[in-house]
Protein backbone atom coordinates (compact mmCIF):
# COMPACT_ATOMS: atom_id res chain seq x y z
CA UNK A 1 0.00 0.00 0.00
CA UNK A 2 1.52 3.38 -0.95
CA UNK A 3 1.86 5.86 2.04
CA UNK A 4 -0.95 7.95 2.14
CA UNK A 5 -2.71 10.45 5.06
CA UNK A 6 -6.45 10.84 5.02
CA UNK A 7 -9.25 12.49 6.48
CA UNK A 8 -12.51 11.12 5.88
CA UNK A 9 -14.45 13.73 7.24
CA UNK A 10 -13.24 16.06 4.96
CA UNK A 11 -13.47 13.90 2.14
CA UNK A 12 -17.16 14.15 2.75
CA UNK A 13 -17.37 17.68 3.77
CA UNK A 14 -15.59 18.77 0.31
CA UNK A 15 -17.51 16.59 -1.45
CA UNK A 16 -20.31 18.46 -0.12
CA UNK A 17 -19.60 21.51 -1.18
CA UNK A 18 -18.68 19.92 -4.63
CA UNK A 19 -22.32 18.88 -5.21
CA UNK A 20 -23.21 22.30 -3.61
CA UNK A 21 -21.36 24.17 -6.22
CA UNK A 22 -23.00 21.59 -8.68
CA UNK A 23 -25.95 22.95 -7.62
CA UNK A 24 -25.34 26.59 -7.79
CA UNK A 25 -24.51 25.89 -11.65
CA UNK A 26 -27.62 24.60 -12.16
CA UNK A 27 -29.46 27.32 -10.53
CA UNK A 28 -27.56 30.14 -12.36
CA UNK A 29 -28.10 28.69 -15.93
CA UNK A 30 -31.51 28.05 -14.66
CA UNK A 31 -32.40 31.42 -13.33
CA UNK A 32 -30.57 33.06 -16.56
CA UNK A 33 -32.39 31.30 -19.46
CA UNK A 34 -35.32 32.63 -17.23
CA UNK A 35 -34.37 35.74 -17.04
CA UNK A 36 -33.23 35.84 -21.31
CA UNK A 37 -37.10 34.46 -22.10
CA UNK A 38 -39.43 36.45 -19.15
CA UNK A 39 -40.11 39.74 -17.91
CA UNK A 40 -41.50 40.76 -20.85
CA UNK A 41 -37.78 40.92 -22.38
CA UNK A 42 -38.50 39.63 -25.91
CA UNK A 43 -41.04 42.03 -27.48
CA UNK A 44 -41.72 40.83 -31.09
CA UNK A 45 -39.50 43.45 -32.48
CA UNK A 46 -40.31 43.62 -36.04
CA UNK A 47 -42.93 44.27 -38.01
CA UNK A 48 -45.06 41.47 -40.22
CA UNK A 49 -42.82 42.43 -43.70
CA UNK A 50 -40.18 44.07 -44.84
CA UNK A 51 -36.88 43.75 -45.27
CA UNK A 52 -35.26 43.69 -42.09
CA UNK A 53 -38.35 41.75 -40.16
CA UNK A 54 -36.72 38.20 -42.35
CA UNK A 55 -33.48 38.22 -40.93
CA UNK A 56 -34.48 39.75 -37.82
CA UNK A 57 -36.85 36.57 -37.12
CA UNK A 58 -34.13 34.40 -37.85
CA UNK A 59 -32.22 35.62 -35.18
CA UNK A 60 -34.56 35.39 -32.94
CA UNK A 61 -34.47 31.69 -33.46
CA UNK A 62 -30.44 31.40 -33.32
CA UNK A 63 -31.36 33.71 -29.76
CA UNK A 64 -33.77 30.94 -28.41
CA UNK A 65 -31.32 28.21 -29.12
CA UNK A 66 -28.57 30.08 -27.59
CA UNK A 67 -30.30 30.80 -24.18
CA UNK A 68 -31.33 26.85 -23.91
CA UNK A 69 -27.76 25.58 -25.09
CA UNK A 70 -26.20 27.75 -22.48
CA UNK A 71 -29.16 26.36 -19.83
CA UNK A 72 -28.32 22.58 -21.05
CA UNK A 73 -24.30 23.29 -20.75
CA UNK A 74 -24.86 24.40 -16.89
CA UNK A 75 -26.88 21.57 -16.27
CA UNK A 76 -24.68 18.77 -17.83
CA UNK A 77 -21.45 20.55 -15.98
CA UNK A 78 -23.96 20.72 -12.74
CA UNK A 79 -24.41 16.79 -13.17
CA UNK A 80 -20.78 16.11 -13.71
CA UNK A 81 -19.74 18.08 -10.24
CA UNK A 82 -22.62 15.73 -8.60
CA UNK A 83 -21.04 12.99 -9.10
CA UNK A 84 -18.05 13.94 -8.32
CA UNK A 85 -18.96 15.34 -4.96
CA UNK A 86 -20.89 11.93 -4.91
CA UNK A 87 -18.07 10.01 -5.85
CA UNK A 88 -15.55 11.45 -3.13
CA UNK A 89 -18.48 10.35 -0.50
CA UNK A 90 -17.81 6.98 -1.74
CA UNK A 91 -13.89 7.43 -1.56
CA UNK A 92 -14.72 8.39 2.12
CA UNK A 93 -16.63 5.84 3.15
CA UNK A 94 -14.11 3.08 1.54
CA UNK A 95 -11.65 4.66 3.74
CA UNK A 96 -13.49 4.47 6.76
CA UNK A 97 -14.40 0.93 6.08
CA UNK A 98 -10.54 0.06 5.49
CA UNK A 99 -10.45 2.34 9.50
CA UNK A 100 -12.88 -0.44 11.17
CA UNK A 101 -10.89 -3.34 9.49
CA UNK A 102 -7.31 -2.34 10.71
CA UNK A 103 -9.38 -1.00 14.24
CA UNK A 104 -10.75 -5.19 14.33
CA UNK A 105 -7.76 -6.57 13.21
CA UNK A 106 -5.73 -4.63 15.94
CA UNK A 107 -8.51 -5.57 18.54
CA UNK A 108 -8.29 -9.23 17.58
CA UNK A 109 -4.60 -9.44 17.08
CA UNK A 110 -2.68 -6.87 19.92
CA UNK A 111 -0.56 -4.45 18.58
CA UNK A 112 0.71 -4.51 15.53
CA UNK A 113 3.20 -1.80 14.17
CA UNK A 114 1.67 -2.27 10.07
CA UNK A 115 -2.20 -1.97 11.07
CA UNK A 116 -1.36 1.08 13.63
CA UNK A 117 0.17 2.84 11.07
CA UNK A 118 -2.94 2.14 8.40
CA UNK A 119 -4.82 3.35 11.71
CA UNK A 120 -2.90 6.20 11.62
CA UNK A 121 -3.39 7.30 8.28
CA UNK A 122 -6.48 6.95 8.27
CA UNK A 123 -7.75 10.15 10.65
CA UNK A 124 -11.50 11.45 11.68
CA UNK A 125 -12.77 14.83 13.26
CA UNK A 126 -14.27 18.05 12.09
CA UNK A 127 -14.16 18.69 8.90
CA UNK A 128 -12.62 21.90 7.68
CA UNK A 129 -14.41 24.92 8.16
CA UNK A 130 -13.68 26.31 4.80
CA UNK A 131 -15.99 23.12 3.29
CA UNK A 132 -19.46 25.02 5.02
CA UNK A 133 -18.94 28.04 2.85
CA UNK A 134 -21.73 28.05 0.13
CA UNK A 135 -22.56 29.69 -3.43
CA UNK A 136 -25.44 32.16 -3.24
CA UNK A 137 -26.95 32.10 -6.50
CA UNK A 138 -29.60 34.48 -5.37
CA UNK A 139 -27.30 37.91 -6.23
CA UNK A 140 -25.49 36.61 -9.28
CA UNK A 141 -27.96 39.28 -11.49
CA UNK A 142 -28.95 41.47 -8.51
CA UNK A 143 -26.92 44.57 -9.79
CA UNK A 144 -28.76 44.05 -13.19
CA UNK A 145 -31.12 46.93 -14.22
CA UNK A 146 -34.22 44.89 -16.27
CA UNK A 147 -35.47 48.41 -17.51
CA UNK A 148 -35.28 47.62 -20.81
CA UNK A 149 -32.71 50.71 -22.07
CA UNK A 150 -34.69 52.02 -25.36
CA UNK A 151 -33.22 52.71 -28.31
CA UNK A 152 -33.98 56.25 -29.67
CA UNK A 153 -33.89 57.11 -33.14
CA UNK A 154 -33.62 60.94 -34.07
CA UNK A 155 -36.25 61.67 -31.56
CA UNK A 156 -38.53 58.30 -32.76
CA UNK A 157 -40.48 58.36 -35.67
CA UNK A 158 -43.67 58.93 -33.90
CA UNK A 159 -42.51 62.49 -33.08
CA UNK A 160 -41.62 62.33 -36.69
CA UNK A 161 -45.00 61.92 -38.43
CA UNK A 162 -46.50 64.19 -35.65
CA UNK A 163 -44.22 67.29 -36.98
CA UNK A 164 -45.14 66.45 -40.51
CA UNK A 165 -48.90 66.48 -39.79
CA UNK A 166 -48.90 70.08 -40.23
CA UNK A 167 -49.26 68.67 -44.80
CA UNK A 168 -52.33 66.21 -44.16
CA UNK A 169 -51.42 62.56 -45.06
CA UNK A 170 -48.68 63.39 -47.11
CA UNK A 171 -45.96 61.43 -45.19
CA UNK A 172 -48.33 58.29 -45.98
CA UNK A 173 -48.45 59.76 -49.58
CA UNK A 174 -45.03 59.92 -49.89
CA UNK A 175 -44.55 56.38 -48.95
CA UNK A 176 -46.72 55.52 -51.73
CA UNK A 177 -44.53 57.67 -53.92
CA UNK A 178 -40.99 55.80 -52.71
CA UNK A 179 -42.87 52.25 -52.85
CA UNK A 180 -43.82 52.78 -55.81
CA UNK A 181 -40.50 54.31 -57.07
CA UNK A 182 -38.27 51.84 -55.77
CA UNK A 183 -40.24 48.98 -54.53
CA UNK A 184 -40.13 49.31 -50.38
CA UNK A 185 -42.15 51.01 -47.93
CA UNK A 186 -40.23 53.11 -45.59
CA UNK A 187 -42.89 53.25 -43.13
CA UNK A 188 -43.29 49.31 -43.10
CA UNK A 189 -40.37 48.13 -44.28
CA UNK A 190 -37.79 50.20 -42.07
CA UNK A 191 -39.63 51.47 -39.37
CA UNK A 192 -41.67 49.20 -37.92
CA UNK A 193 -38.84 46.64 -37.81
CA UNK A 194 -36.67 48.98 -36.08
CA UNK A 195 -39.61 50.63 -33.25
CA UNK A 196 -39.07 47.23 -31.26
CA UNK A 197 -37.59 47.48 -28.37
CA UNK A 198 -33.79 45.80 -29.30
CA UNK A 199 -32.56 47.42 -25.81
CA UNK A 200 -32.92 44.09 -24.54
CA UNK A 201 -30.17 42.67 -26.27
CA UNK A 202 -27.89 45.02 -23.61
CA UNK A 203 -29.48 43.32 -20.72
CA UNK A 204 -28.67 40.22 -22.48
CA UNK A 205 -24.69 41.36 -22.31
CA UNK A 206 -25.16 42.02 -18.78
CA UNK A 207 -26.63 38.43 -17.83
CA UNK A 208 -24.29 36.70 -19.93
CA UNK A 209 -21.35 38.93 -17.82
CA UNK A 210 -22.95 38.38 -14.63
CA UNK A 211 -23.28 34.21 -15.37
CA UNK A 212 -19.74 34.44 -16.74
CA UNK A 213 -18.47 36.07 -13.34
CA UNK A 214 -20.28 33.50 -11.17
CA UNK A 215 -19.21 30.75 -12.93
CA UNK A 216 -15.63 32.00 -12.84
CA UNK A 217 -16.54 32.50 -8.90
CA UNK A 218 -17.30 28.66 -8.53
CA UNK A 219 -14.73 27.59 -10.93
CA UNK A 220 -11.75 28.87 -8.46
CA UNK A 221 -13.68 27.60 -5.54
CA UNK A 222 -13.27 24.11 -6.62
CA UNK A 223 -9.48 24.53 -7.23
CA UNK A 224 -8.83 26.62 -3.98
CA UNK A 225 -10.82 23.70 -2.40
CA UNK A 226 -8.89 20.46 -3.60
CA UNK A 227 -5.59 22.77 -3.26
CA UNK A 228 -6.84 23.22 0.70
CA UNK A 229 -7.78 19.65 0.69
CA UNK A 230 -4.34 17.74 -0.30
CA UNK A 231 -2.38 20.34 1.15
CA UNK A 232 -3.93 19.40 4.51
CA UNK A 233 -6.50 16.78 4.59
CA UNK A 234 -5.39 14.16 1.99
CA UNK A 235 -2.13 12.68 0.55
CA UNK A 236 -0.94 9.73 -2.05
CA UNK A 237 -1.67 8.34 -4.86
CA UNK A 238 -5.37 8.87 -4.75
CA UNK A 239 -5.27 12.32 -3.63
CA UNK A 240 -3.33 13.08 -6.76
CA UNK A 241 -5.38 11.35 -8.92
CA UNK A 242 -8.31 13.18 -7.80
CA UNK A 243 -6.88 16.47 -8.30
CA UNK A 244 -6.04 15.43 -11.58
CA UNK A 245 -9.87 15.03 -11.81
CA UNK A 246 -10.82 18.13 -10.78
CA UNK A 247 -8.44 20.04 -13.15
CA UNK A 248 -10.14 18.13 -15.78
CA UNK A 249 -13.78 19.29 -14.50
CA UNK A 250 -11.90 22.75 -14.44
CA UNK A 251 -11.45 22.88 -18.05
CA UNK A 252 -15.17 22.97 -19.89
CA UNK A 253 -16.33 25.08 -16.34
CA UNK A 254 -13.38 27.31 -17.51
CA UNK A 255 -15.08 27.43 -21.29
CA UNK A 256 -18.19 27.63 -20.32
CA UNK A 257 -16.74 31.47 -18.80
CA UNK A 258 -15.30 32.19 -22.00
CA UNK A 259 -18.45 31.38 -23.98
CA UNK A 260 -20.67 33.63 -21.56
CA UNK A 261 -17.92 36.38 -22.05
CA UNK A 262 -17.89 35.90 -26.00
CA UNK A 263 -21.95 36.30 -25.95
CA UNK A 264 -21.85 39.02 -23.58
CA UNK A 265 -19.31 41.02 -26.03
CA UNK A 266 -21.66 39.69 -29.41
CA UNK A 267 -24.94 41.22 -27.63
CA UNK A 268 -23.15 44.57 -26.79
CA UNK A 269 -21.89 44.91 -30.53
CA UNK A 270 -25.32 43.44 -31.52
CA UNK A 271 -27.19 46.32 -29.76
CA UNK A 272 -24.78 49.05 -30.74
CA UNK A 273 -24.62 48.11 -34.22
CA UNK A 274 -28.31 48.18 -34.46
CA UNK A 275 -28.80 51.55 -32.60
CA UNK A 276 -26.56 52.62 -35.09
CA UNK A 277 -27.93 51.52 -38.25
CA UNK A 278 -31.58 52.72 -36.46
CA UNK A 279 -30.08 55.93 -36.15
CA UNK A 280 -28.53 56.21 -39.59
CA UNK A 281 -31.59 54.99 -41.07
CA UNK A 282 -33.89 57.21 -38.91
CA UNK A 283 -31.40 60.37 -40.30
CA UNK A 284 -31.95 59.33 -43.74
CA UNK A 285 -35.75 58.45 -43.98
CA UNK A 286 -36.31 62.20 -42.22
CA UNK A 287 -34.29 63.68 -44.77
CA UNK A 288 -35.72 61.55 -47.59
CA UNK A 289 -39.35 62.59 -46.50
CA UNK A 290 -37.79 66.19 -46.02
CA UNK A 291 -36.62 66.14 -49.49
CA UNK A 292 -40.12 64.08 -50.94
CA UNK A 293 -42.14 67.18 -49.60
CA UNK A 294 -39.32 69.78 -51.21
CA UNK A 295 -39.58 68.20 -54.55
CA UNK A 296 -43.60 67.82 -54.10
CA UNK A 297 -43.82 71.51 -53.69
CA UNK A 298 -41.25 72.10 -56.49
CA UNK A 299 -42.55 69.86 -58.99
CA UNK A 300 -46.23 71.97 -58.34
CA UNK A 301 -44.75 75.34 -58.98
CA UNK A 302 -43.53 74.08 -62.02
CA UNK A 303 -46.21 75.99 -64.60
CA UNK A 304 -45.21 72.64 -66.70
CA UNK A 305 -46.81 70.31 -64.45
CA UNK A 306 -48.84 72.90 -62.00
CA UNK A 307 -50.57 71.63 -58.84
CA UNK A 308 -53.66 69.56 -60.18
CA UNK A 309 -51.48 67.85 -62.23
CA UNK A 310 -49.06 66.77 -59.39
CA UNK A 311 -51.16 65.89 -56.67
CA UNK A 312 -53.50 63.62 -60.24
CA UNK A 313 -49.68 61.73 -60.13
CA UNK A 314 -49.67 61.30 -56.37
CA UNK A 315 -52.79 60.08 -56.34
CA UNK A 316 -52.73 57.79 -58.83
CA UNK A 317 -49.79 56.17 -57.68
CA UNK A 318 -51.38 55.89 -53.92
CA UNK A 319 -54.65 54.16 -55.92
CA UNK A 320 -52.09 51.46 -57.97
CA UNK A 321 -53.07 53.12 -61.01
CA UNK A 322 -50.73 51.44 -64.36
CA UNK A 323 -50.73 55.02 -66.38
CA UNK A 324 -49.01 57.78 -64.81
CA UNK A 325 -46.56 60.73 -65.35
CA UNK A 326 -44.00 59.10 -67.33
CA UNK A 327 -42.35 62.67 -67.19
CA UNK A 328 -43.11 63.15 -63.76
CA UNK A 329 -42.28 59.57 -62.88
CA UNK A 330 -38.39 60.25 -63.73
CA UNK A 331 -37.87 63.58 -62.11
CA UNK A 332 -39.07 62.28 -58.86
CA UNK A 333 -37.18 58.98 -59.41
CA UNK A 334 -34.04 61.03 -60.34
CA UNK A 335 -34.48 63.42 -57.62
CA UNK A 336 -35.36 60.77 -54.76
CA UNK A 337 -32.80 58.02 -55.86
CA UNK A 338 -29.41 58.99 -54.67
CA UNK A 339 -30.81 59.14 -51.13
CA UNK A 340 -33.04 55.71 -51.42
CA UNK A 341 -29.68 54.36 -52.01
CA UNK A 342 -28.48 55.47 -49.72
CA UNK A 343 -31.11 53.72 -47.33
CA UNK A 344 -30.47 51.06 -49.27
CA UNK A 345 -26.81 51.04 -47.92
CA UNK A 346 -27.61 51.41 -44.70
CA UNK A 347 -30.32 48.67 -44.49
CA UNK A 348 -27.56 46.23 -45.89
CA UNK A 349 -25.26 46.94 -43.47
CA UNK A 350 -27.55 46.24 -40.73
CA UNK A 351 -28.09 43.03 -42.11
CA UNK A 352 -24.94 41.92 -42.68
CA UNK A 353 -24.77 42.87 -38.73
CA UNK A 354 -27.29 41.00 -38.00
CA UNK A 355 -26.32 38.13 -40.04
CA UNK A 356 -22.82 37.83 -38.34
CA UNK A 357 -24.67 37.92 -35.04
CA UNK A 358 -26.70 35.04 -35.73
CA UNK A 359 -23.16 33.86 -37.46
CA UNK A 360 -21.45 33.73 -34.10
CA UNK A 361 -24.57 32.90 -31.95
CA UNK A 362 -24.57 29.66 -34.22
CA UNK A 363 -20.86 28.93 -33.29
CA UNK A 364 -21.48 29.75 -29.45
CA UNK A 365 -24.08 26.94 -29.42
CA UNK A 366 -21.99 24.68 -30.96
CA UNK A 367 -19.26 24.99 -28.88
CA UNK A 368 -21.57 24.54 -25.62
CA UNK A 369 -22.96 21.54 -26.69
CA UNK A 370 -19.67 19.99 -26.43
CA UNK A 371 -19.00 20.93 -23.23
CA UNK A 372 -19.19 17.89 -21.40
CA UNK A 373 -17.80 16.78 -17.62
CA UNK A 374 -15.02 14.36 -17.90
CA UNK A 375 -15.67 10.80 -16.81
CA UNK A 376 -14.41 9.69 -13.29
CA UNK A 377 -11.97 7.99 -12.78
CA UNK A 378 -14.15 5.42 -10.83
CA UNK A 379 -16.82 4.96 -13.73
CA UNK A 380 -20.40 5.48 -12.19
CA UNK A 381 -21.41 7.33 -8.94
CA UNK A 382 -23.86 7.15 -7.27
CA UNK A 383 -24.59 3.24 -6.71
CA UNK A 384 -26.80 2.09 -3.74
CA UNK A 385 -23.89 0.12 -2.88
CA UNK A 386 -20.65 2.35 -2.58
CA UNK A 387 -18.11 0.43 -3.63
CA UNK A 388 -14.00 1.26 -4.12
CA UNK A 389 -13.93 3.84 -6.52
CA UNK A 390 -10.87 2.73 -8.61
CA UNK A 391 -8.28 5.47 -9.12
CA UNK A 392 -10.01 7.40 -6.08
CA UNK A 393 -8.47 5.14 -3.22
CA UNK A 394 -5.45 3.61 -2.00
CA UNK A 395 -5.40 -0.24 -2.76
CA UNK A 396 -6.38 -2.35 -0.20
CA UNK A 397 -6.49 -6.09 0.49
CA UNK A 398 -9.04 -8.26 2.72
CA UNK A 399 -10.07 -6.83 6.07
CA UNK A 400 -8.27 -9.94 7.80
CA UNK A 401 -4.93 -9.56 5.76
CA UNK A 402 -3.70 -6.40 5.91
CA UNK A 403 -0.35 -7.02 5.83
CA UNK A 404 1.43 -5.14 2.82
CA UNK A 405 3.97 -2.46 3.91
CA UNK A 406 1.85 0.44 5.10
CA UNK A 407 3.26 4.05 6.21
CA UNK A 408 5.21 4.00 9.32
CA UNK A 409 2.71 6.66 11.26
CA UNK A 410 5.55 9.45 11.92
CA UNK A 411 5.17 10.75 8.25
CA UNK A 412 1.29 10.14 8.82
CA UNK A 413 1.77 12.92 11.69
CA UNK A 414 3.83 15.41 9.52
CA UNK A 415 1.69 14.91 6.59
CA UNK A 416 -1.09 16.25 9.41
CA UNK A 417 0.72 18.90 11.20
CA UNK A 418 -1.11 21.79 11.61
CA UNK A 419 -4.42 19.93 10.39
CA UNK A 420 -7.85 20.80 12.71
CA UNK A 421 -8.30 16.95 12.66
CA UNK A 422 -8.18 15.09 16.10
CA UNK A 423 -6.40 11.87 16.28
CA UNK A 424 -8.70 8.95 17.09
Amino acid sequence: MSDFTVSPPDLTGFGDQIADIGDFYAAVGDQAAELSTGLSLLPVPMGTSGQLSGVLALFLDDFFALVEAERNAAGRLAEGLGDTGQALAEVALSYERQDEAAKRHLEEAGSSEDHQAIDDAIREGEPNFDWSARLNGDDVFAAIDFELPKMVYQGEFGDLNVALSVVGNLPLTIDALIEALFGFSILKSLTEPLLGNWGFLWVMRDICAAEATAFETASTALGNGVGTLLDTSWTGDAASAFAGHVEAARVPLDAQVANLRTASTTFDAMANRIDKAGNDLASLIAELINLAVAVYVEAANVTKWGVETVLDFLGALSSGASAVNTDLWTYFKSMLGPLVGKIVVAVESLIGAIDAATTSTKSLCDELDALTPPALPSGEAGDESPGEPEGLTEERKDPADLTEEPNDGAGSEEALAGSPQSQH
